[in-house]
Formats: C-alpha cells, sequence, structure tokens
C-alpha cells in the first residue's frame, strides 16, 4: 500500500528516506510536521478491516460445518499454543520492539540498519526452527496440560492437528519480524496486504476441506496460508527494503539494545498469555463447544479493536519512536493525546453498536449450517460481555507503544503482573456465576485495569498539559453524541430480534448495514456539534475521500453505432 506523503495540519505521517527502493545513501528519518493521521490510519484500518473479513469467512466455514463440537474444540486447542507462541514472539521480536531500535539507527546509517535487520532476522528464524521441533515432539504433553477437560477422542485428535498447525510459529513470526523491518523503513503496505493473501488461501482450504480431508485438511489450510502470508512479505521486505544476506554479526551492537528491550517485553508477554492460558483451561472444563464458542465470540471482539486501535497504534509507532530518540517530549504528549482521542471517538459507537447488535452479528457471522440457534444466543452473551473492553483495550495498545517508544517495558510487566493476579482470583467467580459469559467479562474487566493503570502510567512519564480531565472530556462528549445513535439503533435491534430465523440473512445484513451508515453519520455530526476532539478531521476526510472517489468515475463512453 503507498500512503499518502500530504495532508493538513495537525496530523502525522512518516516520509521513506527516500524515493528510491534500495536507498544506497544515508537519509535522516523525517517526521512532517503536516501529517495525515486520519487518511494514514483510515488506509491502514480498510487493509485490516479486508485481512479480519477474510479471516472471518474461515471461521464462517469452522462454524457452518463443524459448528461448536468437540471437533472445533480440537482444532481450537491445536491452534492456541502455536498461536500464543507467535503472538509472544511476534511482539518481544517484531514491530513493537524492533521499531525504535530499526529507527534509531537509521538515523545514524541505513545500511547499519539493514545489518542490524538481517542478524535478527537470521538469529530469530534459527531459534524458531528449535522451538517448533521441541514443540511438535512435546504436543501430547502440552494438549493434556492445557486442556484437561478433553475427552480422550479429543485429545487424540487436537494432536493430530498440532502436528500440522506447530510449523506456523516459524511462517507468522518471521513475517512478524519482517512487518518490523518494513514499518522502520517506511514501507506499509506489504505488512497489511500479506495477511490479506495469506486468508485467502486459508479461506479457500477450509470451504474444500469438507469435501477432502476434513478438520485435517483446513488445519492443512491454515499453515498453508501462514506459509504464503512469509512469502509475500519476504518478497517485499528483500526487495523493497533489506536485500537478503546469509549474516549472522553476532557483535553488532544493536543487538544488545534489542534484547535490553525484548527479554523484559517477552517476559510481560508470557505473564499477559499466562491469563489467556487460564481462561481456556477454564472454559475446556464446560461442556463440550466451549472452546469454540470463547473463540468465536474472541473473533468477533478483535475486529475492532486490532483494525481501530491496531491501526492507530500501527501509525503512531514509529512517530513516538523517532520522537522519544530525539527527547521532544511536548511533540510527542501531543501525538498520544491526538491517538487516544481519535481512539475514544471511532469505538465509543462501536462498543455500544456491539452490545445492541450482539445476537444479530453473531446470527449474521456464524447462523449457517450446524451452527445452531444455541450456539448463536451462548456465543453472543460471550461477545457482548467481551465488548465492554473494547475502548480499555484500544487505550492500553496506544499505552504500550508509547511505552516502547520510550523503553520502558518493564513498565508492562509490572502492570501484567497485578493483572494475572486480578483475573485469576475473578474468572473462576464468574465463571461459576455466568458461565462463558462470566469468562468474557473477567477479561473485559481485566482490560480495564490494564487500560487504566498503562494510562495513568504514561500520563506520568509525558510532560504535558494532557491530564486525565481532558480524556474524561472527550469519553463524556463522545457518550453524549452517540445517544441518538443508540437509541436509534435499539430501535433496529428490536426489528432484527423480529426478523424469522433462518432464510433472512440478506435482510439482517441490510439492517446492519444500514445501520452502521445511518448511525455512524449521526454520530459524527453530532460528536462535532458538541466538541469532540477530532470529530471535524474525520468528518473532512470522510468527505473529501467520498468525492475524490467519485472524481475518479468517470462516464463510460458510448459506443460507436
Amino acid at each position: 500500500m503507498t500512503l499518502s506523503e500530504t495532508g493538513e495540519p495537525g496530523t502525522l505521517a512518516l516520509l521513506p528516506s527516500t524515493q528510491s527502493a534500495l536507498p544506497q545513501t544515508h537519509a535522516r528519518v523525517t517526521v512532517r510536521r503536516v501529517p495525515r493521521l486520519i487518511p494514514l490510519f483510515t488506509t491502514l484500518a480498510g487493509f485490516g478491516l479486508l485481512a479480519n473479513t477474510l479471516g472471518y469467512l474461515r471461521e464462517i466455514a469452522l462454524a457452518s460445518s463443524y459448528g461448536s463440537s468437540a471437533i472445533t474444540d480440537a482444532f481450537f486447542g491445536a491452534a492456541f499454543i502455536p498461536n500464543t507462541l507467535y503472538l509472544i514472539i511476534a511482539a518481544g521480536a517484531g514491530a513493537a520492539v524492533l521499531v525504535p531500535v530499526l529507527v534509531q539507527y537509521r538515523e545514524q546509517s541505513d545500511a547499519q540498519a539493514r545489518e542490524l535487520a538481517l542478524t535478527l532476522l537470521n538469529l530469530t528464524t534459527l531459534v524458531l526452527v528449535l522451538l517448533t521441533v521441541a514443540l511438535t515432539v512435546t504436543s501430547s504433553l502440552w494438549i493434556r496440560l492445557f486442556f484437561p477437560g478433553f475427552a480422550p477422542s479429543t485429545s487424540r485428535l487436537s494432536v493430530e492437528l498440532a502436528y500440522i498447525l506447530n510449523p506456523t510459529v516459524i511462517f507468522l513470526s518471521v513475517s512478524a519480524v519482517l512487518a518490523g523491518v518494513l514499518n522502520a523503513f517506511g514501507r506499509f503496505g506489504a505488512v497489511a496486504i500479506a495477511p490479506c493473501v495469506g486468508n485467502i488461501v486459508t479461506v479457500v482450504a477450509v470451504f474444500l476441506s469438507v469435501s477432502w480431508g476434513g478438520i485435517r485438511g483446513a488445519a492443512v489450510g491454515v499453515a498453508a496460508g501462514a506459509l504464503v502470508q512469509l512469502a509475500v512479505m519476504s518478497w517485499v521486505a528483500f526487495s523493497k527494503a533489506v536485500p537478503y544476506k546469509a549474516q549472522l554479526r553476532l557483535r553488532h551492537p544493536g543487538l544488545g539494545a534489542f534484547a535490553g528491550m525484548a527479554a523484559p517485553t517477552v517476559a510481560y508477554l508470557a505473564v499477559a498469555y499466562a491469563s489467556v492460558v487460564a481462561e481456556r483451561i477454564f472454559a475446556s472444563g464446560f461442556n463440550a463447544g466451549a472452546l469454540s464458542t470463547l473463540s468465536y465470540a474472541m473473533r468477533l471482539f478483535v475486529l475492532p479493536a486490532s483494525i481501530v486501535a491496531g491501526s492507530i497504534a500501527t501509525v503512531l509507532h514509529t512517530e513516538f519512536s523517532v520522537l522519544a530518540s530525539r527527547g521532544e517530549m511536548q511533540e510527542l504528549s501531543e501525538t498520544f493525546r491526538r491517538g487516544v482521542d481519535l481512539a475514544v471517538l471511532a469505538l465509543i459507537p462501536v462498543s455500544i453498536g456491539a452490545l445492541v447488535f450482539s445476537r444479530a452479528v453473531v446470527a449474521l457471522a456464524y447462523g449457517y449450517g450446524k451452527f445452531s440457534s444455541e450456539n448463536v444466543e451462548t456465543t453472543a452473551a460471550t461477545f457482548a460481555a467481551y465488548s465492554l473492553g473494547i475502548i480499555p483495550l484500544a487505550v492500553g495498545a496506544i499505552c504500550q507503544r508509547l511505552f516502547y517508544a520510550l523503553r520502558v517495558p518493564r513498565m508492562l510487566l509490572l502492570i501484567e503482573g497485578a493483572n494475572l493476579v486480578f483475573y485469576l482470583i475473578a474468572a473462576p467467580v464468574l465463571g461459576r456465576l455466568f458461565s462463558l459469559p462470566g469468562l468474557a467479562l473477567a477479561r473485559s474487566c481485566s482490560f480495564l485495569l490494564i487500560g487504566s493503570l498503562s494510562f495513568a502510567v504514561a500520563l506520568r512519564k509525558l510532560s504535558s498539559a494532557y491530564h486525565f480531565t481532558s480524556f474524561l472530556s472527550q469519553l463524556a462528549r463522545c457518550v453524549i453524541a452517540a445517544v441518538p445513535t443508540t437509541v436509534l439503533w435499539m430501535t433496529l435491534a428490536a426489528l432484527l430480534h423480529r426478523l424469522e430465523p433462518g432464510a433472512v440473512q440478506w435482510e439482517r445484513l441490510f439492517v446492519l448495514a444500514s445501520a452502521g451508515v445511518l448511525g455512524s453519520t449521526l454520530y459524527l455530526f453530532v460528536a462535532r456539534a458538541v466538541r469532540c476532539r477530532e470529530a471535524d478531521n474525520a468528518i473532512k476526510e470522510i468527505v473529501s475521500g467520498f468525492f475524490e472517489a467519485a472524481g475518479r468515475i468517470r462516464p463510460v463512453k458510448p459506443l460507436a453505432s
């Protein structure tokens, strides 16, 4: 994806060091003072939406073909440890940690930055191969350890699927390292496009698995999609940013800086995902299909969080890193303020919509084939409970990138340690009271704790006039702006509830799409009226984008008679 380099005052953009694909001379990493935060964010968010939509097609295929059953429990159980390891490694050695270090070296020399990137890439790949071999050899052990509630047949199937899915740790983790390299060199396109291509391969394979291979064929499709994603990312990285060389310079001074950030980050992520492991262990103790239900609901919840919060954090991360390395704390504080304000503005209606339309969204996303009405109700309640944590999760994600830029990842470890203690107490209690939705509610409460602590620490780290009262003011204004939209959506939700189940998916889609467009438009204009920050910029960019797109539509010339 090519990002626009022009914009309005008060927005952000990172310029590549030169216009050539492989600049040979040193060029200073530039931060524009006339940036375009919202256009850049919406571009990345658009590709994020596409990637997640394709990912949902995979989930829809699984849900319609196998429902919430012991078979899907085995699939999600087999995928859980590889996915968790990938997420820990991706965040510990990927863009979040790698970008600040590479940006610092790019300030000195692009050649030094490339040498460090290749060393880290080769070293990470070697470690991942050894880790994957160990993971595969011990598959039966960790399946029994983490999912003690599985029936023997479910455990055996899960082990078989783990043998197929374990190589995805290599494919996806190396892709994450390459994503950090590309972001540091101002190449955001492949990072956004590669997951889309990989998901297309996965979706096709999962649909075909119904006739060929069953759930094992679906696992092969997931592994193949991850491999294709790595291939796309590698081709772009090695041709546009860092030409590949088989080098391993273990004495590179950048390795020390990287290890100094990566070690506490990996420790923090290990603690963070301990609560996720606990959640899956608790879920495996419920009825058959509970683990699948939790995974389906979490997938829906992740959509707005990854598209909005993830895109904002991605856009701001390099900016944070550059400003922090230069000691420009006032500008860093203002950038942080704008990111949080934009996240709150965008996610208030998303959170309300997820709560109001939870049943309709689940019925539209998964209500096919073997996914029963009982599955829909349970998944909808779990999804609604998760949705309460959307805004705290977004604020926490932006604060996380700030801590990486400020080189204080140990703070994240302390926050996650407190959260783990809280979750291990809250999850069993709420799980007993409310079953699976109770586990999701405990997770939302943990997001609130993490977001609150992270935000408080971030304000202490920044020397600015942006205080907690300013955040509360933006939050309150956005909530007020959402009141008319909430009333409209509740009316439409009642209409959806009266629709006959079964053969009305297109009607549901039409009502949901109409509700989204009308409600969002109403919300933005009310937000502008009550002076929500960033509302003016959002409206201007949407209108500008609409007319720009309309201007590209050329009338078709009539055929000559």
